[in-house]
Order: C-alpha cells, then sequence, then structure tokens
C-alpha cells in the first residue's frame, strides 16, 4: 500500500514537472511571460508651430511630409483621444497663418484642455498671431531674451494711379455698389470715403476682438494666471506694440518667463502621473528610405489613398481655397499656388455626389473671390449636392465676394469672429495700354465691323454705349447674386441689400446681420454636420479632397495633352508675372490683367497686418 502510495507521489511530481516544462516552452512559443508588464509610461508631447499651415497640401511628397491645417487639427484630435498624453507644449513662433485661422487653431487646443490635457505655450519671438494661438493653453512661457510683437492691427492700401500715369496706362471700370472698391488702386491716387469706411468698420471689430480675446483668456477660471487683465489693460499693452519678457511679464500677458529646459521641470512639479516622458516626435511617421531600385518603385506605387468601407457612413471635406478661375487647369497638383477652377471644383463634387453611404459635405472656403460666371456655376452645382445631402460651409480666413457667392446657399455657414466675409457685389473693365504704346513707339491701327467690337480691348476706353452695355450687365449680374443670396439666407431682398453693395464684413458682424449662421471653426463645423445627420462622434468616416495624388498621377498632370481652358489674350502672362513678382499684393492682376475675365467678384479689402 504503502509503494503505491509512493509510486503515485512520484507520477503526480513528474506530471507537474512535465507540465511546468511544457508550460514554460510554450511561453517561449507565444511569448507569454508570467512576469508583470512594465507599465506602460505617460507622454508630454512637445510639438513646434511655424510657418505656414495651408488648409491642405495636395502636392506629392516622397520623403517629406508636408505641414497643413487638416493635419494639425488630425494631430490635436489624436492627442485629445489619447489616454497616455497627460500634458502637451507647443512651441509657438513665425506662423505664417491668417487671424481666423489662428483663432482655429486656438480652439483646437483649447479643447485638449477640455478633455484634461494641461497645455503650455512657449513663445520666443512672437507676432500677434503667435500669441492669439498661445492663448488657447493653460499657461503661457516667454524664454529669456524673447519678444513679443503685439502693435495692433493695420490696413496698408497702394493705389497706382500715379504710375499708370507715368507708364501711359489707365483704369477703366464699372462697379455695382458704392462699397465695391477691389478697382480703386487702379482709378485712384488716394482712398475714397466709402472704402475708409469700411476699413475703420472692420478693423475696429478685429481690434476689439483681438482686445477681448486677450482678455478673457488672461482671466481664465480654470486656470488661474498670475493676475487676471481687463481690457484697458490689454489696449495699454497693445500701445506698448513690442514687448521683451520683462515688459510682457509686468503687461500680466505671460504666467512664467522659462527656458524649454525650465518649462520641462514645470511641468514634471504640476503633472503627477509617473513615469512621464517628453517627446517631440508624437504622431510622427517615419517614411521609409528605398534600400534598392525595387523598393524604391514600390514606394513610388503605393497608393496614399485608403480604401473606404462603402458601408461606413461617410462625411467629405471639400476644400476650396485660393482665387476663383472659369475653366479648368491641368496644374493643379501644384501645392504652392492654391486656386479654385470652375471646372475642376465641379469635378470634384461630381466625385464626392457619388460616394456610397455620403451623410454630409462640408465646404471649407478660404477664398477672396474671382470670376462672376466660375463662382455661379460652382454655387449650382451646390444647389444640386444639397438635394442629396445637406451642405455645411466653414469660412477661413477670407470668404467673401466670389468666395461668399459659392458658400451662401449652404444649410449652415460657419465662420470665425476674425473671417473676413461679404463683399456681395461685382464690377468689370479694362487697363488701358493706349499711351503706353505711344511712349514705347509703337502704332495701333484697327479693322473691325460690330458697333462694340472693341469694347474688351486694352487699346482703348469704353464708349457711352459700351459702358452702359457692361454696366447693365453687371447690374444683371449682381441682381443674380443678390436673389440667390437673399434665397439662401432665408432674408427678404431689400433686407439682403442693405447687407450688400461690396461692404466687407467680419465673422462676427455677420453672424449679427444673419449673413452666417454660426461662429466656430472647421472642427465645429464638422461636429455640426455629424449632430444634423443624426451620427454619433467616431461613426462617420472622415474624407477629404481633392484627394492625395500619386506621383505617376503628378507627373500625368504636368505632361497631360489636356491644356488648361483658358480664355484669350494669353500675352498679358508675362506682365502678370512681373507685376506679381515686383508687387506681391497685386494679386487681383491675375484677374484684370485678362480683358476677357470682364465680370468680378472680388474682395476689396488689402492685405491686413497684426
Amino acid at each position: 500500500m504503502k509503494r503505491k502510495r509512493h509510486l503515485l507521489s512520484v507520477l503526480t511530481l513528474t506530471l507537474l514537472m512535465s507540465w511546468t516544462t511544457l508550460s514554460v516552452q510554450a511561453q517561449s512559443l507565444w511569448g507569454i511571460s508570467s512576469r508583470k508588464a512594465k507599465p506602460k509610461s505617460f507622454v508630454t508631447a512637445e510639438m513646434s508651430l511655424r510657418g505656414a499651415y495651408p488648409d491642405r497640401h495636395g502636392g506629392f511628397s516622397l520623403f517629406k511630409k508636408k505641414r497643413s491645417y487638416k493635419q494639425f487639427l488630425r494631430l490635436l484630435g489624436k492627442l485629445e483621444k489619447d489616454s497616455r498624453v497627460k500634458a502637451v507644449i507647443f512651441r509657438i513662433g513665425g506662423l505664417a497663418v491668417g487671424m481666423a485661422k489662428a483663432v482655429g487653431m486656438q480652439q483646437a487646443i483649447a479643447r485638449l484642455s477640455k478633455a484634461g490635457k494641461r497645455t503650455y505655450a512657449l513663445i520666443e519671438t512672437s507676432s500677434t498671431t503667435d500669441y492669439i494661438v498661445a492663448l488657447g493653453c493653460q499657461k503661457i512661457a516667454m524664454a529669456p531674451g524673447g519678444m513679443l510683437y503685439l502693435p495692433g492691427i493695420r490696413s496698408e492700401s497702394l493705389y497706382y494711379k500715379g504710375l499708370l500715369d507715368k507708364l501711359g496706362m489707365e483704369g477703366d471700370f464699372v462697379t455695382i455698389g458704392a462699397f465695391k472698391t477691389a478697382p480703386e488702386p487702379f482709378m485712384r491716387s488716394s482712398m475714397s470715403k466709402s472704402q475708409r469706411k469700411q476699413l475703420n468698420r472692420l478693423l475696429g471689430d478685429l481690434y476689439n476682438y483681438i482686445v477681448e480675446s486677450i482678455a478673457s483668456h488672461r482671466n481664465n477660471k480654470t486656470v488661474k494666471p498670475v493676475r487676471a487683465l481687463t481690457q484697458a489693460e490689454a489696449k495699454a499693452a497693445i500701445d506698448v506694440g513690442l514687448l521683451d519678457d520683462k515688459s510682457a511679464m509686468a503687461h500680466h500677458l505671460i504666467d512664467i518667463v522659462a527656458s524649454r529646459l525650465a518649462l520641462r521641470k514645470l511641468v514634471l512639479k504640476e503633472v503627477p502621473q509617473r513615469p512621464l516622458r517628453f517627446t517631440s516626435k508624437y504622431g510622427k511617421v517615419k517614411k521609409r528610405t528605398p534600400t534598392s531600385i525595387w523598393s524604391l518603385f514600390s514606394m513610388l506605387m503605393r497608393s496614399r489613398r485608403k480604401k473606404l468601407n462603402p458601408k461606413k457612413p461617410k462625411i467629405a471635406v471639400i476644400y476650396a481655397q485660393g482665387p476663383i478661375y472659369y475653366g479648368s487647369s491641368a496644374q493643379d497638383w501644384r501645392s504652392s499656388e492654391a486656386e479654385i477652377w470652375s471646372d475642376n471644383l465641379i469635378h470634384t463634387i461630381n466625385k464626392v455626389s457619388k460616394l456610397p453611404n455620403l451623410r454630409a459635405v462640408v465646404l471649407r472656403v478660404n477664398s477672396p473671390g474671382g470670376d462672376a460666371l466660375a463662382s455661379d456655376l460652382i454655387w449650382k452645382r451646390l444647389e444640386k449636392l444639397k438635394k442629396r445631402v445637406p451642405l455645411f460651409v466653414s469660412m477661413g480666413n477670407v470668404a467673401a465676394s466670389g468666395g461668399y457667392y459659392i458658400a451662401m446657399g449652404a444649410d449652415v455657414l460657419v465662420a470665425q469672429p476674425t473671417t473676413i466675409t461679404g463683399s456681395i457685389g461685382v464690377f468689370g473693365g479694362k487697363l488701358v495700354m493706349t499711351g503706353a504704346m505711344k511712349k514705347l513707339g509703337i502704332h495701333i491701327q484697327t479693322v473691325s465691323r460690330g458697333k462694340h467690337s472693341g469694347i474688351f480691348s486694352t487699346f482703348s476706353k469704353f464708349s457711352k454705349t459700351e459702358r452702359a452695355t457692361l454696366k447693365k450687365l453687371l447690374l444683371n449680374v449682381y441682381k443674380t447674386f443678390t436673389t440667390k443670396a437673399a434665397k439662401g439666407r432665408k432674408m427678404k431682398l431689400s433686407q439682403l441689400l442693405q447687407l450688400a453693395g461690396g461692404q466687407v464684413w467680419t465673422g462676427r458682424q455677420a453672424k449679427q446681420s444673419h449673413l452666417v449662421d454660426r461662429l466656430g471653426s472647421l472642427q465645429d463645423t464638422i461636429d455640426i454636420a455629424i449632430k444634423r445627420t443624426g451620427l454619433k462622434p467616431g461613426q462617420a468616416t472622415i474624407v477629404t479632397y481633392p484627394r492625395p495624388k500619386s506621383l505617376f498621377e503628378a507627373f500625368k498632370s504636368m505632361s497631360s495633352a489636356e491644356r488648361t481652358r483658358r480664355l484669350p489674350y494669353a500675352q498679358h502672362r508675362l506682365m502678370e508675372t512681373l507685376m506679381r513678382i515686383a508687387i506681391p499684393q497685386v494679386h487681383r492682376l491675375r484677374l484684370l490683367l485678362n480683358p476677357k475675365r470682364s465680370i468680378l467678384t472680388w474682395t476689396p479689402i488689402p492685405q491686413l497686418r497684426f
């Protein structure tokens, strides 16, 4: 009996040893470990915000990833949802963005605070737009020896009549609306009363917004600054204009003077989670470098487009940025010069309308206007799209004149408080170069048939009947513009006309007069679209258009037999290029120097300096 028990004990021990051996082998084979996994470290992400952030980049890039506003919002959305991220440091300086986009970046950063993240701004040499972005953070630090440029807001308009007189040239234009002053720099030597009036109104509201924004953010109750700031004190700081670290601290514009290393120490002190590591590579995907000719071809052939699930709900975001032109451009692969061509944008809208399970479309507009016919064609296609899915519009830095035309029919129209919008009006005309030809010793001889055969000739001014004909045409276009705007905004025509005539408004002013529905960012507009269509956050796939192109598609665009369908008089391209190099502010010459593009909707506001 004892022997049997002994044998049973030995057998049990052998089985246990065998099981242990098998378990260890299985753990070794499958990577299973009985040891406790090391806890994942918490993260403080560091982001450098510098340079331009265009709405999107469509150009092909093999090794270098280009920055865009879309990518910025996507990265911040990832940070917001990542439970490992406990703090974010933004190093801000040298941003080349407009005020509306700066406000949008500020709002996106503020969302991180609401998600429980600690946010810090580190400014070194910063402008007003840099500081507006920094206000989205809970604490603002300035590097020792740093500088904050906060000079206020200024508009500088160049008037070319004196130069044109010397060159023997003359601007001959017809405008509809007392405030449609876009062509006046070519017709006058000084600012008109109507232009000065609307600039004062526009800059006044933008200035007030900057003051209010500084005061309200420096009075944030959730995170107490060193000292609260009043609007009067904000104005006093702006009047100083140029502030070093000591002056910025004295005016309570910052919370601390600290280097990057000192700011990290502050984060370690205020964020209790451990282990806490700092990284400047959060969300960055390292691009593979080719190791052979075959891997290079593999990378070139790889599609940048993700396959879409046909069953999943989709919200399409269409980006429309730049001046508006009629026709098509075979070179829309370029990222250096954003333009809206009617044929190209309509083609994109057609592609979007065919998406399976499409729930809504968000149109992101960042345009000062352009060709009236092109704007109307785009508007008509968007109206057709609205019959299938709701249309939401997000306005960027400027969505005025033709930019407002293509936006005005939206179901919900969203603008930033500092967006420049409105400018409902039209004009047409030409630059007459008769005097210049004479000075160069060039004699012009003409043979014609038809009373108005020379209406768009650059070698003669409008006759009385030609001017009357052009004015009648412009009035018809203006009537169409205002009628459609009144219908789209669901207001009486008489009410709309009081806001039209070429008048330009800030987003806040447009909200008060019902030219827009809400104030908010691009992300806010997408959130509205999700909510209005009955979807839940994360339920829909956000698809952006135009879709990114591969290298071969880019080359195809460059070498395609399809040529840009432009209207005649291409000889003016040389003068246009020279003028744009010499005077970058005269971007409107792209339109004015082509006399066939006579009916224009263009914002009469020059570049603003903050």
